[in-house]
């Protein structure tokens, strides 16, 4: 396309100015380039192998547990926790 195509297509007119030393140049907008077409993909290797097992994960070693309680001793007692209060007493609000 051209500026005048353009110009009656809008039915606009534009007006340029001449700087010295810069002249207004106006090639045109370039036409949509064609799409590619896509290149088909030859079939994967890996698509043909066949599924490989999976290994299963290997268990840990056994642990002895000192801190569960097996039954009552005084010194093995879990710890109490206490409960921290809620803030119901602000005044700032």
């Amino acid at each position: 396309m051209n500026f005048k195509a353009i110009e009656a297509f809008l039915q606009k007119t534009f007006e340029t100015e001449v700087i010295e030393g810069l002249e207004p140049k106006f090639k045109g907008l370039a036409p949509a380039k064609p799409a590619r077409p896509t290149a088909k993909k030859a079939p994967s290797k890996k698509a043909s192998k066949s599924p490989k097992k999976v290994a299963k994960k290997a268990q840990g070693k056994a642990r002895f547990h000192d801190n569960q309680q097996d039954g009552f001793e005084a010194f093995k007692l879990p710890s109490k926790r206490t409960e921290k209060p809620a803030n119901l007493g602000d005044e700032d609000e």
